[in-house]
């Protein structure tokens, strides 16, 4: 099969590996474009974890925009050292400045230390229920100074997302979720250029880029998101282009709900000081939990 626009062979939509590069950052900026998620007169915090997304939206971005590297070292060894150390090279090379913050010094322990102690084991919870907690934590607290934060998440990930908030009935949670959040105190807004782009265009993207890292899956994912995954991927073989119909009907019915004034998130944290739905937000409720001697973060 040759490519639309060309007499080469196509590797992905119809493209060639040189039309298709231009087609996928032409979607990006499309897309950035049609829900103005960003403007070149901002300062862009750019989330990176050293895998293909994320270093595929950073190098984008870095052509239009002013952008900084946020990176988050949860503290997996031989797994995120590794990626973190290609990311360093990565970002040099781009010429972008790389901030990296860890659970380690901001909780006093690693995510392998949680996970390894016997209060974790004992707790019910699985490690992505912690991870992702912190995460979002330490990269809305370290990226206020700057206008926007940049996700790589992609349509795989937004269809599981609110999937899996229906499933917990997570209504808060549910109305967060978009191309871009509405503006809260407290809150740096945070956008997703690559909203509309499944895994695997991102992915083609990344290989003929070189972005790929040696590998990318995390020790520590397992749970109801890979289940969901496979039920996400089997009704798109079998209901094609079910993801994007699913995401854009869930926006028309966000775009809704939102008119009602239900999303509320006004209070702040009575220990850590950060805005919370309740009393004491989940971080600070999982770090007294598991590290209740560490005093760093009870502070306002």
């Amino acid at each position: 099969m040759k490519c639309k626009l060309c007499n080469n062979k196509a590797v992905m939509n119809g493209f060639c590996s040189k039309h298709y590069v231009e087609w996928f950052e032409n979607q990006v900026f499309k897309t950035i474009k049609d829900y103005q998620l960003l403007s070149p007169d901002e300062k862009i915090a750019v989330a990176v974890s050293g895998g293909k997304d994320s270093k595929s939206l950073l190098y984008i971005l870095s052509k239009k925009f002013n952008v900084t590297a946020i990176a988050i070292d949860e503290g997996i060894p031989g797994y995120r050292d590794v990626l973190l150390e290609g990311l360093k090279q990565f970002c040099k090379d781009l010429g972008v400045k790389l901030k990296v913050y860890s659970f380690k010094q901001e909780f006093g322990l690693s995510l392998k230390e949680i996970v390894d102690s016997r209060k974790f084991k004992n707790s019910g919870l699985k490690p992505c229920s912690v991870c992702g907690v912190f995460r979002r934590y330490l990269l809305n607290k370290h990226a206020k100074s700057f206008d926007k934060l940049a996700t790589a998440h992609n349509l795989d990930d937004e269809v599981q997302t609110v999937i899996m908030n229906v499933f917990k009935n997570n209504k808060d949670l549910l109305l967060r979720i978009g191309p871009i959040t509405n503006k809260k105190k407290g809150f740096v807004q945070r956008v997703k250029p690559f909203y509309f782009l499944k895994e695997k265009q991102v992915a083609a993207y990344a290989f003929l880029k070189g972005f790929l890292p040696r590998f990318n899956e995390c020790p520590f994912s397992y749970g109801l998101r890979s289940n969901v995954a496979r039920l996400v991927n089997d009704l798109e073989v079998k209901m094609p282009g079910f993801k994007k119909n699913f995401i854009q009907a869930f926006l028309k019915i966000k775009q809704l709900a939102a008119k009602q004034g239900f999303e509320s998130f006004d209070n702040v944290c009575k220990v850590c000081g950060e805005p919370s739905s309740k009393p004491v937000c989940k971080t600070c409720e999982l770090v007294l939990r598991f590290n209740p001697g560490f005093k760093q973060l009870l502070k306002v």
